[in-house]
């Protein structure tokens, strides 16, 4: 198998992981020393972008597990970023074995991410929110576009002021953004749905919502 196929298994199993937005942060600070305080800088990376970048800027493995360890004793919630860590050297680890044929030039540490935006905007955003919400609940498609997005959100979490953070409108933006294809749209609020606590109406709601964003895209 060659290391691209390798790398395309690796970024398919982490954006997979429940920890995704964590392990984003962790490789962003790796392979530029920079600590990514909000979401919305976390999303402006592409997953495989910080990899390839990781392998170019962070030259051997125990390189790269000793600014993990270090970075995450600095944090709060410890332990969720200890098991984030452990699943980056678990996983991009092995590539280290291959770095040359893949790893690129290092990038500068005060270079701003690229924000893979399509438009700042959604056409007739009016419209599609109205049509999204004679189906669902706006606070259902919040949930599960901020899950699909970010992180699984549970509605028995306590702490509800990151998803607060955004209205509607801003999620399908985001959403928007960080699709190339209409079928990535699917996938990942299918994929959100599966995790959610109530796998039933979280599919319902993702078909309402991919129905309602599907003709965004080209055909």
């Amino acid at each position: 198998m060659q290391a691209v196929d390798i790398l395309d298994e690796v970024v398919a199993d982490l954006e997979n992981d429940d920890n995704l937005l964590r392990i984003k942060r962790l490789l962003i600070y790796a392979s530029r020393n920079v600590w990514a305080k909000t979401v919305d800088e976390v999303v402006r990376y592409g997953l495989r972008q910080l990899i390839e970048e990781l392998l170019g800027s962070v030259e051997e493995i125990d390189t790269l597990k000793k600014i993990l360890a270090e970075q995450v004793k600095r944090l709060n919630n410890r332990p969720e970023y200890v098991e984030s860590a452990d699943t980056i050297i678990g996983t991009i680890g092995f590539l280290y074995s291959m770095r040359d044929q893949f790893a690129k030039t290092p990038v500068s540490t005060t270079t701003e991410p690229t924000a893979q935006q399509k438009s700042e905007f959604i056409p007739n955003s009016f419209d599609l929110r109205s049509e999204i919400g004679r189906n669902v609940s706006p606070l259902q498609a919040k949930i599960l576009i901020y899950s699909a997005l970010y992180y699984p959100f549970s509605p028995r979490e306590r702490d509800w002021s990151p998803m607060n953070n955004y209205d509607l409108d801003d999620l399908l933006l985001a959403l928007y953004q960080a699709c190339a294809t209409s079928e990535d749209v699917r996938t990942r609020l299918y994929t959100a749905a599966q995790k959610s606590e109530f796998v039933e109406d979280s599919q319902r709601a993702a078909g309402v919502i991919f129905q309602a964003m599907r003709s965004l895209f080209p055909a």
